[in-house]
Formats: C-alpha cells, structure tokens, sequence
C-alpha cells in the first residue's frame, strides 16, 4: 500500500474497514504514516456522530408532535366535558321542575 497518498490509503481503508484499520494503527502497520488512515477514521467517525444527531433530532422532533397531539387531544376533551357538565346540569335542573310542577299543580288543585 502507498502510504504517501490520500486516496489510495483511504480506499484501502474502506476494503479493511475501520476495526482492521485501528488494529493495525495500533500494530504499528502503517509504520509513522498513519496520518492518512487516523484521518479516515475520524471521518468515519464524524460521518456516524452526525447521523446518530441527525437520527436524535427526528426522534425529538417525534416526540414534540406526539406531545403537541396529546396536548391538543387533552384540550378537546376537556371542552367536551365542560359541556357536558353544563348540559348534565340544565338536565338535573329540567328534572327537578318535572318533580315540582306536578306537586304544584297537586297542591294548587286541592
């Protein structure tokens, strides 16, 4: 392998892959040249962090629109039973009259 070029070690690099590559860094394989070969690495490296970001922020981004649902959701609901509070309340209201107009009507009669 010519180490003296960019292109060539990094192609070379890419057929080893990047534990092969760290092995023989740390073997001593690429002798004092393992500027081209830590360069590929940290490559790869970056490459994977910024993706594993990019992988994060959709998570999160997910997740907000989940909770901005579910907010929302919950919001509705409690609207709906706002008003079926008030309607329950006019029914008992409507039931209590049924009971007292006829006893009124009962006594007046009397």
């Amino acid at each position: 392998m010519i180490v003296n070029d960019k292109e060539s070690v990094w192609a070379e690099c890419e057929k080893l892959g990047e534990i092969a590559v760290q092995a023989k860094i740390d073997a001593g394989e690429f002798g004092g040249h393992t500027a081209f070969p830590r360069q590929w690495l940290s490559e790869k490296y970056e490459k994977r962090r910024m993706e594993k970001e990019t992988e994060d922020r959709a998570r999160s981004d997910r997740a907000l629109a989940a909770a901005e649902a579910s907010a929302h959701a919950s919001e509705k609901a409690a609207e709906a039973a706002q008003q079926s509070a008030k309607w329950t309340m006019w029914a008992a209201i409507a039931a209590l009259l049924s009971a007292i107009i006829p006893a009124i009507a009962k006594f007046c009669t009397k």
